[in-house]
């Protein structure tokens, strides 16, 4: 049987699993469905004779609801946090993941200067030393998009500082994005698309 109920659409980020900080044979796996219904399932690792199953009672769990289709994880200090966006506020909702449960009262991040109904698509990816995030935005398919960069605080959980990289993606949209191994470049992409019998090629 599914984890999640299925919606019938595939959202740009589904799924992400992480580990329980004070248990590392248990995981938390996330999914995200295309209508901003967020769920977790809890696996132990040594159910079904070491081949791992669902805890019994902890599948299908609903987190929160009325999110975009973004969603990540990132390594703070002793502790993990969820990411995830809004659909109707210029919030960015942090979970936080502590020992051997999470915490279901999001630290709240008003942080975004792109137009709100540009952050439904697209994803959003943390550098990898966790103090940068990028969000890769469009508002739909073959439409208007933008990139944004902001600061992380790994502490508190909070976004901020929000720095719009490009917000003239006419006719595209951004969709894609991670940083370098060493946290000093930013790369994003432009999906391709056909409209109107015109071939769109995508960019990095």
């Amino acid at each position: 049987p599914p984890m999640m109920p299925w919606t019938g659409a595939q959202a740009t980020q589904a799924t992400t699993i992480a580990r329980m900080p004070a248990d590392t044979n248990k995981y938390f796996v996330f999914s995200l469905s295309t209508g901003g219904q967020l769920y977790y399932s809890v696996i132990d690792m040594t159910l079904d004779g070491g081949l791992g199953d669902i805890i019994p009672g902890k599948k299908s769990i609903v987190l929160t609801s009325g999110l975009t289709e973004k969603m990540t994880v990132v390594k703070g200090c002793n502790n993990i946090w969820l990411i995830t966006r809004a659909l109707n506020s210029n919030q960015y909702r942090a979970f936080e993941i502590r020992d051997t449960a999470i915490n279901t009262v999001p630290v709240i991040s008003n942080s975004g200067n792109l137009p709100l109904s540009w952050y439904r698509f697209g994803v959003i990816k943390f550098s990898p030393d966790g103090t940068k995030m990028a969000a890769a935005c469009n508002r739909n398919w073959n439409s208007t998009g933008g990139l944004e960069l902001y600061d992380f605080d790994k502490h508190s959980g909070t976004i901020s500082n929000a720095q719009v990289m490009d917000s003239s993606s006419t006719m595209a949209y951004y969709y894609g994005a991670c940083f370098s191994p060493d946290n000093s470049k930013l790369y994003a992409t432009v999906s391709s698309f056909s409209y109107q019998n015109t071939f769109y090629a995508g960019k990095v």
